[in-house]
């Protein structure tokens, strides 16, 4: 199908860039200099199976491929800006998967220059892009870009008690006290699932509990609180489960 072909290109790429070989995305590149309206149609195609455009396929894990390129992004949001605003069939944006499978920041911050507002937006399981980025990705650092493109971000008041190490100037976003108080299905909120990650650090759980420090004491489904999956994942450290009692001492004894 000739709408798919740019589709087909990006996944060949994908699977002949497995050492970091630039020249295999040279194909997609010179896709760009056909006709201006045939670029856009099939730069905005979704398959018939997970309605993944083209940006979506670079941007995800499938064809166990590396990363694109950047200029291979940014030719897909000057060419067919639009493409960021596709949600899949899981309703997920391009900067969904590009905090899904743990992009380069500078990939992020073009996505996000290019749809501010992709800040808030949800996909099908109601989890916003910073939800994945607390999730897959478990850096302070890369909450960054997605706090820096949300307009309501502030600055944190001087009395906070939330300290970072490397002495960044954290931001709080109304939109993320939002996100961090939001239940999935199983009654979990985003603390509950940093308790349990192995990808758990001290600044992305002061973070956290920050921005919304009621979640400390906030059982999930099963009536487990942060603590308790703390307690269960095989990753945590006494240092781990020592900032989660500091913090609500209660846990201990919560029934």
């Amino acid at each position: 199908h000739e709408d798919r072909h740019l589709f087909d290109l990006c996944l060949n790429s994908k699977f002949n860039n497995r050492y970091d070989n630039d020249a295999a995305w040279e194909n997609v590149r010179h896709w760009f200099t056909n006709d201006f309206a045939r670029v856009k149609q099939t730069a905005t195609y979704q398959d018939k199976v997970n309605l993944m455009t083209p940006l979506h396929l670079i941007l995800s894990g499938e064809g166990r491929g590396r990363y694109p390129p950047i200029d291979i992004v940014e030719i897909f949001i000057n060419y067919a800006p639009e493409a960021v605003k596709i949600r899949d069939a899981k309703g997920r944006l391009p900067i969904h998967m590009a905090y899904q499978y743990g992009h380069l920041l500078d990939a992020m911050r073009i996505l996000l220059e290019a749809y501010p507002k992709s800040v808030f937006v949800m996909d099908n399981e109601g989890w916003l892009p910073i939800q994945y980025a607390c999730w897959w990705s478990g850096s302070f650092q890369a909450l960054n870009p997605l706090l820096q493109a949300d307009p309501e971000s502030i600055d944190y008041p001087e009395s906070t008690l939330v300290v970072y190490n490397n002495g960044d100037v954290p931001l709080i976003s109304t939109s993320f006290n939002r996100a961090a108080a939001h239940k999935d299905e199983r009654g979990m909120l985003l603390l509950h699932h940093l308790a349990k990650y192995d990808k758990f650090t001290e600044d992305l759980f002061n973070f956290l509990f920050g921005s919304y420090p009621e979640a400390i004491a906030v059982p999930d489904n099963h009536g487990l609180l942060p603590f308790h999956h703390a307690c269960i994942s095989a990753a945590s450290s006494v240092e781990t489960l020592m900032l989660f009692l500091k913090r609500y001492p209660a846990s201990l004894v919560f029934v």
